[in-house]
């Protein structure tokens, strides 16, 4: 991942209903959820779930599949990872104590 898709991903998750909805999918994990599951969740409209869910989804943040009449949205992990490596990418290298953390300068996870 390079800085300014990093930037992409962390606008769009900078958002408290992105959040509240991005949450709510990792509960649900690899099972997933349609959007009027995830309104009637957080109690938030269908219309506004749909834009947030629009603007995750061309983030790379969300995967959808389509069963039946439904869009079932998971979370797309592999984004997720790449920002956390991205992030972490430099860690420790200017401590000059041992790194205890489980990422590195190496992309080690």
């Amino acid at each position: 991942m390079d800085i300014k898709r990093a930037e992409k991903v962390l606008q769009s998750i900078g958002n408290v209903t992105r959040i509240k909805i991005f949450k709510l999918l990792v509960e649900y994990n690899k099972v997933g959820l349609c959007s009027t599951g995830i309104a009637k969740e957080l109690n938030i409209p269908q219309n506004t779930i749909s834009f947030h869910l629009s603007n995750m989804k061309n983030a790379d943040l969300l995967t959808s599949t389509k069963e039946g009449k439904n869009v079932i949205y998971t979370i797309n992990k592999s984004t997720f990872d790449g920002l956390q490596n991205f992030l972490f990418k430099n860690c420790c290298i200017r401590d000059n104590r041992i790194c205890d953390c489980k990422l590195n300068n190496n992309g080690g996870n």
